[in-house]
């Protein structure tokens, strides 16, 4: 917000005129009394970089207009050449990889902002292979270690969420944000998203068209991805005490 009153003060003094913000007009935005912890801005940085991939998808769907009869016709290799349901395969890397992406920069966020670092490294050198490469690239600063122990880490599947953040803090469990059914759906966000990855492997590693993935069936999957972020920002904000914006 600072940065923001700065660029717009800037501005003015170089053009001149006048400005419109949400508070009025040439009134700058009010800037909170205390600026934001290392933690919760981090935490709140992910998540809105995380709604923003999310939005890609939809500013997708928006530009793209698929001609098809959408309805499966159970046979499969009609329904592989059903072109809403190949676009809709097509999408199903992107959402896992921002999925991934936000829950391994959560996890760096908290790694840095650790009271426990030293004892988390241990944990974490202990189950990795450090690769010459990567020193190199931590003696000239390229790259924050952070990161490059996240990147030997997997952040595709529950399971593997729920154990990677543990080694942060063993009080730390977001297996009960996984296991809370999805809607009305008999399947837990777990199973949901073990599945989609499922899906995902098939379509990366061997070019499998998923010949279920309707529109109708895509927004479920992707209602709960958002559902988990969702569940698993709020889970940290209560449990780090802190109160996390929902402005993204």
């Amino acid at each position: 917000m600072k940065q923001q009153n700065k660029t717009i003060k800037t501005l003015k003094d170089f053009f001149g005129g006048s400005f419109e913000t949400d508070d009025g007009q040439n009134i700058l935005f009010k800037e909170p009394e205390e600026e934001p912890s290392i933690l919760e801005a981090g935490l709140f940085l992910q998540r809105w970089k995380y709604h923003n991939d999310m939005g890609k998808l939809k500013v997708l769907d928006m530009c793209s207009k698929i001609s098809s009869n959408p309805n499966p016709t159970n046979i499969p290799w009609i329904d592989e050449y059903n072109a809403e349901i190949i676009f809709n395969n097509c999408k199903i890397p992107f959402m896992v990889g921002a999925w991934e992406r936000y829950l391994k920069s959560t996890f760096v966020v908290l790694l840095k902002c650790s009271c426990n670092r030293e004892k988390v490294f241990k944990k974490l050198l202990s189950k990795i292979k450090i690769l010459p490469d990567y020193l190199e690239s931590i003696s000239r600063d390229r790259e924050a270690v952070e990161w490059l122990l996240a990147d030997w880490l997997s952040f595709q599947r529950p399971k593997s969420i729920i154990e990677n953040y543990q080694i942060i803090d063993s009080e730390l469990d977001i297996n009960a944000v996984f296991a809370k059914k999805s809607d009305a759906q008999q399947e837990s966000l777990f199973e949901k998203i073990d599945h989609i990855i499922d899906i995902r492997n098939n379509i990366a590693h061997a070019a499998t068209i998923d010949t279920s993935m309707t529109n109708e069936n895509f927004r479920e999957y992707e209602k709960a991805f958002e559902e988990a972020a969702d569940s698993i920002y709020k889970y940290l904000g209560r449990y780090y005490k802190i109160e996390l914006s929902e402005d993204y």
